[in-house]
């Protein structure tokens, strides 16, 4: 996804089967992603953004949805001088291990700020797993640890 590009996805299930490594993967200047009202499972990780060395100033949003089977959830590695904004509100993540070797994240960013509210996870991992990374964070989550 390049400059100004834009993907919306509302109420949707989205299912990787198993299959699927990455659903979403962007880079660029200034990509808007929003996610409202989806359920989103069995993927290795579902947004993705691989781009340390870029400074960017993107816009992921995440309502009212359900990331369910998921390594990683949403994991933003930009450049720590990015004003990538991150919302997530509303939404439920459960955990699961695809790959022993890798760490699981329901959430991660290295730089940009975010804002997390009414958010449940539900992981075999800690808090420190779901929040990583230097930013501006304010957060309201509930955590549970799966069996």
């Amino acid at each position: 996804m390049g400059e100004s590009t834009r993907l919306d996805f509302r109420h949707c299930v989205i299912s990787g089967r198993e299959r699927c490594r990455r659903m979403v993967c962007f880079q660029g200047c200034h990509p808007v992603v929003n996610v409202d009202s989806c359920y989103v499972s069995d993927l290795f990780s579902f947004l993705t953004v691989i781009a340390p060395g870029e400074v960017t100033r993107g816009v992921v949003t995440v309502v009212d949805s359900v990331l369910y089977d998921l390594q990683d959830g949403l994991k933003v590695a930009v450049h720590h001088g990015s004003s990538v904004a991150v919302h997530v509100v509303g939404c439920q993540f459960e955990m699961r291990l695809c790959d022993p070797a890798a760490p699981s994240h329901a959430f991660s960013m290295t730089g940009g700020s975010c804002l997390v509210r009414c958010t449940t996870v539900c992981s075999t991992t800690t808090l420190h797993d779901f929040l990583y990374g230097k930013l501006s964070c304010v957060c309201h989550i509930t955590m549970y640890v799966c069996n």
